[in-house]
């Protein structure tokens, strides 16, 4: 009796597994599980030190791309970013333990950081130059400052999952390596207004996110946490410092300090940028000098 109820065991378990698809057995082969990372790591510092490794092989070999190979670059990691944010929504929705799919509305690619791959692929595609300008200057001071931010300081990002820490990092380095490449490549200035020239795109996907959480507070499934930019008016903001902004403050106050917050950190981004153009310039002074 009892090698009968085993043998029917086994049969169940092959029909079970009969049923999972080949694409299902790639995402569980892709869910491998690791400790979750801890703030300052071993894997947070490997990240840190592939990541300052991409900045200073940008600085040297991206002075030269043409305007062409520029465009290839810039595509390319949009592209890959984009393929990325495609595996991380499947293994949100693949349950592999009941063998189930469910959109995972609380992750939906539109927080502040996904958006960037989507401009840097609208970048290769738009030619009026103002507008490119524009969508180079939000790359180049919010999205530098969001993908640092995350960085240095992933405090929320981290999981048990290996695939998706790995999706998260090289999401996040992407965007600081893709805003030195635009600062090296001379796409945008070195100048302290490229921040309110990027303003418009910030302000833009912005109304585009309250509009998302609005609809989704009056009509989305309500299992699920939507705050796309951590702005909801249904939800609460995860953001250091914001958090305790909207607690404290009306909402339209707490949104209105959200923009000139971001703003000021896009600020500090093209500041950086033009102390490191200084120093650049003072060491080939230097090294011409010393040529002589």
């Amino acid at each position: 009796m009892n090698n009968f109820s085993q043998g029917i065991g086994h049969i169940s378990i092959q029909i079970e597994q009969a049923h999972i698809t080949f694409f299902e057995k790639i995402l569980i082969a892709l869910n491998g599980q690791m400790t979750e990372p801890t703030l300052y790591g071993w894997f947070h510092w490997l990240s840190l030190i592939a990541l300052i490794s991409a900045c200073v092989i940008t600085c040297v070999k991206a002075k030269n791309l043409t305007d062409k190979q520029f465009d290839i670059v810039l595509g390319s990691i949009a592209g890959l970013l984009i393929a990325l944010e495609i595996y991380k929504q499947f293994n949100f929705a693949y349950n592999p333990d009941k063998d189930s799919w469910a959109f995972h509305w609380g992750a939906f690619p539109f927080q502040f950081c996904s958006t960037p791959m989507y401009i840097m692929l609208a970048t290769v595609y738009i030619k009026k130059q103002s507008v490119r300008e524009a969508l180079y200057c939000f790359l180049g001071t919010y999205g530098l400052f969001a993908g640092a931010a995350v960085m240095f300081y992933p405090s929320t990002v981290f999981t048990e999952t290996i695939g998706i820490n790995l999706q998260t990092m090289i999401h996040h380095g992407a965007m600081v390596v893709v805003g030195v490449m635009l600062y090296t490549c001379k796409k945008i200035p070195f100048s302290q207004r490229n921040a309110l020239k990027g303003a418009p795109v910030f302000i833009v996907l912005v109304t585009m996110a309250l509009i998302m959480n609005i609809l989704y507070g009056e009509f989305g499934d309500p299992d699920y946490d939507f705050n796309m930019f951590y702005i909801s008016p249904y939800g609460s903001c995860l953001l250091p410092v914001f958090q305790a902004i909207q607690k404290s403050l009306p909402y339209p106050i707490f949104l209105g300090l959200y923009i000139v917050g971001f703003t000021i950190a896009g600020y500090l981004m093209s500041l950086l940028a033009i102390l490191g153009e200084k120093i650049a310039e003072k060491a080939e002074e230097k090294k011409h000098a010393e040529n002589k």
